[in-house]
């Protein structure tokens, strides 16, 4: 092979097609001409600015939301221990299953749930960690949405007015709220 083939690097070019929290394409579906792109890019662009001002609006609200995932994260952390899955099967310090009122009864035997229930407490232990957890994170994110709200009104600004410059021209121009999308009727 008496050629030899390289990458030429070169920086006098730089193409960049979106802006900064959009999804890339918005200024390229324009260039195009290519109309259903461009409804797509104002979709989401007009639900993230919905979001971003929601948050920076109602801060009580994420803080509600915060305090409810919390209490939720609590209660199933609560599941996960040995002591609280103990409790809430009824489970005796000998081991027998069932509910402490219904235990004083002579008659009294668990039901198949109750069974069920206590033969696989590891595994249903396991399964409701991940999902402490989760609420747990619910809660931490929300949290910090109602902590933050003046942050969230500022971004907010700062993507409208992204969204006045990169929608300028089109029919979109000045408009922040998505129209409702026609959805096609099922035939029978």
């Amino acid at each position: 092979m008496s050629e030899y083939y390289a990458v030429q690097r070169s920086t006098d070019h730089l193409a960049h097609y979106g802006v900064k929290g959009m999804k890339w394409g918005v200024r390229k579906a324009i260039a195009y001409g290519n109309q259903k792109a461009l409804d797509k890019h104002f979709q989401k662009a007009a639900k993230k600015l919905a979001k971003l001002q929601d948050i920076g609006l109602y801060p009580k609200k994420y803080a509600a939301k915060s305090a409810a995932y919390g209490v939720a994260a609590i209660g199933t952390g609560t599941l996960v221990t040995p002591k609280g899955m103990s409790r809430v099967l009824g489970i005796r310090a000998g081991g027998k299953v069932g509910s402490y009122s219904a235990m004083n009864n002579t008659n009294w035997r668990p039901s198949g749930t109750q069974v069920f229930l206590a033969k696989h407490k590891k595994k249903i232990q396991m399964g409701l960690a991940p999902v402490a957890i989760g609420l747990g994170a619910a809660s931490a994110l929300n949290g910090y949405r109602a902590a933050n709200a003046s942050k969230y009104r500022s971004k907010a600004v700062s993507f409208r007015n992204a969204m006045d410059e990169v929608f300028s021209g089109t029919k979109y121009a000045g408009q922040y709220v998505a129209p409702p999308r026609q959805r096609k009727r099922k035939r029978r």
